[in-house]
């Protein structure tokens, strides 16, 4: 017999979940002792193994913690995605978010641009079109590459400038340690 999980929300906000292996018809148990009649004031939202299952590895719904332990990214990293709107979620009515197993991906796309140096803002230019089709069907992409390429460019001239005057200070400093070492 299938088993049906219940997520029930009443209009003042408390929040309950009960499992049963015996559904019957106008009532719902929990922790196996109360009954509670089905009441049409309360929204419920029923998942059944099917849909609640695991899917290639993951969840078809996710809360926060379930996205965050998947993706290795603290929830608060998720909140902030979410803010930017790199990443959606749909509420419930006790404010609970709600992933679908898409988003498992999403966040590590955002997290490889990330580490490529895109900022979150250069990233939500692109990244449902990436996502949707491929990174070579993507105009916003190959601009947005190029300009990050130039941008490294610009950084890596500075570090090299920066890295010789290091360097002619140190050989500058070894002299100087040396002619002292001489005169004693």
């Amino acid at each position: 017999m299938k088993k049906l999980y219940f997520l029930i929300v009443s209009k003042l906000g408390g929040s309950f979940q009960c499992k049963d292996d015996n559904f019957q018809k106008d009532t719902l148990w929990t922790n196996g002792r109360r009954r509670y009649p089905i009441d049409l004031d309360i929204d419920v939202k029923v998942y059944n193994d099917y849909n609640r299952r695991m899917i290639g590895g993951y969840l078809t719904i996710l809360r926060i913690g379930e996205l965050a332990r998947l993706t290795e990214v603290s929830p608060h990293v998720l909140r902030y995605y979410e803010k930017k709107k790199l990443i959606t979620s749909t509420r419930l009515t006790n404010g609970y978010r709600e992933y679908s197993s898409a988003a498992v991906k999403q966040v590590k796309m955002i997290q490889m641009y990330l580490r490529l140096g895109f900022t979150t803002d250069q990233i939500s230019r692109f990244l449902d079109c990436v996502l949707e089709d491929n990174e070579a069907v993507c105009r916003q992409v190959l601009s947005t590459y190029e300009m990050k390429i130039k941008e490294l460019d610009e950084y890596i001239t500075i570090l090299t400038d920066i890295k010789s005057n290091l360097e002619e200070r140190v050989h500058a400093i070894q002299l100087q340690r040396k002619d002292r070492s001489e005169a004693l």
